[in-house]
């Protein structure tokens, strides 16, 4: 699992629900959910600010600390991973 996946809990015989933190210098902070090209066969369910829980419609702003839930079938759980572990990279990681 990516090290900002805390949780996973298995929906039915195949999906699962997977629990992340958006860490800083995700490529997640600062975009909005519309914006996120989430994984054909997932879905974001809730995110979670602070105490708060926010229903993810389209124009809201994901921010560093903000915890996801999403639904994934098995077809897209690597991709769905590989989407919340990556990070923007900096001009030294770039060259």
């Amino acid at each position: 699992l990516a090290a900002n996946v805390r949780q996973v809990n298995t929906v039915g015989s195949t999906g699962s629900l997977l629990e992340a933190e958006i860490g800083p210098g995700s490529v997640l902070a600062g975009k909005r959910v519309s914006e996120t090209a989430w994984p054909r066969d997932s879905v974001l369910v809730s995110v979670m600010r602070g105490e708060k829980v926010i229903v993810p419609r389209g124009n809201v702003v994901l921010e560093a600390g903000d915890r996801l839930t999403v639904f994934t079938a098995p077809t897209a759980r690597e991709a769905l991973q590989t989407l919340l572990a990556s990070r923007i990279a900096t001009g030294a990681e770039a060259s």
